[in-house]
């Protein structure tokens, strides 16, 4: 209070200062000469007034200053300078309210005493010292512009270097000249708002320098008014962020690359950017562990462009700890594809050959530590498309699995033996079988008469049938089937040496398992009994001698193939009927086995086989197959037909199990 008591006594008779002491609601309460002549009001005209009456202003401005006044007495703030223009009799005057002090009298009422000055001498005064301060200093970009046409009035030197101009030349001139035409729309809706809601706004500019160089501006523009509240410039203090902004945009990058990383569970991570050789970064700018290049590769999907491979990110302690090598280490050997085990070099290149943007890729290959130890490697690459700058972002991970290998390498082995002893099952069943046929021999001989013998040789054949599928398991590379052409060439090797007969073979290597191997190997040698034991028995009255014999074809059709043919040649119901049934399966590629005996010795008469049909028919049904039976004065023809089983309704292509094709034995 005392302090404001002598302030007053030394400016109250000031001609430059407008004084005068308002009430909590804004009324005189005294006012000093100076003000009253501005006014053109004596004093007692004034009090009890309110000071607002005696201001041009506009009914919103003036709600704007009531409520600022009451702001002021109830938070003791300080008042900022703000134009105000006071109504006099004749003329009004531009003046600035400078300050505003708060004391309470003696009866506890809250005062408000108020400073103004004249604009022309407070305004004129002010703007020296502010120039002063901010056309020479070289930390902020500072502008005063017009709204109505945005065009500059002032700029200080530091905003004229940075476009390599001079201030005179850049005064008068559009600041939409300095922005970038993709941002002028946004500017402009900027200012816009700005102007409607009289408030300060914020802008950040890309734009480029007088050298060249691209930089991120970013500006707090605040607006002056008059005294109607009206906005007649906007002062702009703008500062270079771009470091900022880079160091933003790397965090967000880092935080994008480290995310992606992440959902690849690994020992050693990495990242890579490959593109253009355009593209490469100043080695100079970057981290020294991470200035070597990996050796180019040709990228196949771009043969006119040798793109280049150029680190990210990788950790120098994960890395060392699989490889044995630093970061330093291996780059100066020639970076990782050194270390990869020559056999496994192809395979490595190619896994990182034809990227492209989404992709994931797994490999695994052999790498050679510093240490010389061999180590197998699981390698899993995230490829996306660069956000930076032309080209691709290549994520990945890379672990040592050479515990998972040995593990597998002992499953391996566990199988193989496991393999050896269901080997060994087969042969021994084989040779029980063996055993059973030997004492159905000895009983033949202590048995006289020659239908019982007849019936215990069919019965040792019927045992050697099964015998020699189970033989020819145990002698198979793989025990899930075997080649029924083996097979057949030793059935037929075994009935025929009880049987001279010319024989005629069309036999192709055709993939059968185990489950439908032993029954198609007793319809096998039924029918060979039966076809054999009837050449042995018929001497026909019209063929040749040099004519007569029996053929054998084996074959294995697609599903297509096997209709195409049996259609050429004519069809019976039954087979009509099959045939629907297969191409009706959901296996496109099925194979169809198609095994044909025939002889040339004549018409059939009736020879007691009944039982080897009725075997046969009941072993085909088995087999879900189908079974044809044509007689004719040339001599006899069966075909028995069925589909193969998976594993093997397709081809192997393995070189022990791959199909020959079919060739003729005279044997």
């Amino acid at each position: 209070m005392r302090l404001v008591h002598d302030m007053l006594q030394v400016m109250w008779h000031s001609p430059q200062a407008g004084l005068c002491i308002l009430d909590q609601n804004r009324r005189f309460v005294t006012a000093n000469p100076t003000l009253c002549a501005w006014l053109e009001t004596p004093l007692e005209h004034l009090q009890e007034q309110d000071f607002l009456t005696f201001l041009e202003l506009g009914d919103d401005y003036k709600q704007v200053l009531a409520d600022m006044y009451q702001d002021m007495l109830q938070a003791d703030g300080e008042t900022r300078p703000t134009v105000l223009t006071l109504r006099g009799a004749h003329e009004n005057i531009a003046t600035v309210w400078v300050q505003g002090d708060l004391f309470d009298t003696e009866q506890g009422e809250r005062h408000c005493a108020i400073w103004l000055h004249k604009v022309d001498t407070f305004v004129g005064q002010e703007e020296i010292h502010y120039r002063s301060l901010i056309e020479h200093q070289s930390q902020f970009l500072v502008t005063r512009w017009r709204p109505r046409d945005l065009v500059f009035t002032f700029v200080n030197d530091a905003y004229a270097a940075f476009y390599g101009s001079t201030r005179a030349d850049c005064v008068g001139q559009s600041m939409l000249t300095f922005i970038v035409p993709e941002a002028q729309d946004i500017f402009l809706n900027k200012v816009a708002k700005a102007i409607q809601h009289t408030e300060m706004f914020t802008a950040e500019e890309y734009v480029r320098s007088d050298a060249g160089s691209w930089h991120w501006l970013r500006w707090i523009n605040e607006p002056i008014v008059d005294a109607q509240g009206q906005i007649q410039f906007f002062q702009g203090m703008g500062v270079d962020v771009t470091e900022q902004v880079l160091r933003e945009h790397a965090l967000e990058l880092s935080d994008t690359r480290y995310r992606e990383i992440s959902e690849i569970s690994a020992e050693s991570l990495f990242s890579y950017f490959y593109g253009p050789p355009s593209e490469r970064r100043d080695l100079n700018q970057r981290d020294p562990k991470q200035q070597t290049l990996m050796p180019n590769y040709q990228d196949i999907t771009t043969p006119d462009t040798t793109w280049i491979w150029e680190r990210d990110w990788e950790p120098e302690a994960s890395t060392k700890r699989l490889t044995g090598y630093s970061l330093a280490e291996m780059d100066a050997l020639g970076g990782w594809p050194v270390l990869v085990h020559p056999d496994d070099l192809g395979q490595f290149n190619s896994s990182r050959s034809n990227l492209v943007a989404g992709e994931r890729r797994e490999t695994e290959y052999r790498l050679i530590t510093k240490t010389g130890q061999v180590i197998w490697i699981e390698s899993r690459l995230h490829i996306t498309a660069a956000s930076d700058r032309p080209g691709l972002r290549v994520y990945g991970s890379d672990r040592d699995i050479t515990d998972y290998k040995q593990i597998e390498l002992a499953l391996r082995q566990a199988v193989a033996e496991q393999d050896v002893m269901l080997k060994e099952i087969h042969h021994r069943v084989n040779n029980n079988m063996q055993v059973v046929s030997s004492l159905l021999a000895l009983q033949s001989r202590t048995v006289a008469e020659p239908q019982v013998q007849a019936t215990l040789a069919e019965s040792r054949a019927r045992i050697m049938a099964m015998a020699d599928v189970h033989k020819a398991i145990y002698e198979s590379p793989s025990l899930a089937g075997i080649d029924v052409a083996s097979y057949l060439r030793h059935a037929i090797s075994r009935v025929r040496s009880t049987h001279a007969v010319n024989l005629s073979l069309n036999i192709a290597s055709v993939l059968m398992g185990v489950e439908q191997a032993v029954p198609f190997g007793l319809i096998v040698n039924e029918l060979l009994q039966a076809v054999f034991k009837r050449a042995s028995q018929t001497t026909s009255q019209t063929t040749p001698a040099n004519q007569m014999g029996v053929t054998v074809s084996l074959d294995a059709l697609t599903e297509d193939k096997f209709a195409e043919r049996q259609h050429a040649a004519g069809i019976s119901p039954d087979l009509e009927t099959f045939i629907k049934l297969q191409t009706q399966q959901p296996q496109s590629e099925r194979q169809i086995v198609c095994l044909t005996i025939s002889d040339r010795y004549g018409r059939v008469e009736d020879d007691g086989s009944e039982l080897t049909m009725t075997i046969v028919q009941a072993l085909v049904e088995q087999l879900d197959g189908v079974l044809e039976l044509t007689t004719s004065s040339q001599g006899l023809r069966v075909t028995v037909s069925c589909p193969v089983n998976e594993p093997y309704a397709k081809t192997d292509t393995s070189p022990f199990w791959r199909t020959h094709a079919a060739k003729q034995d005279n044997l």
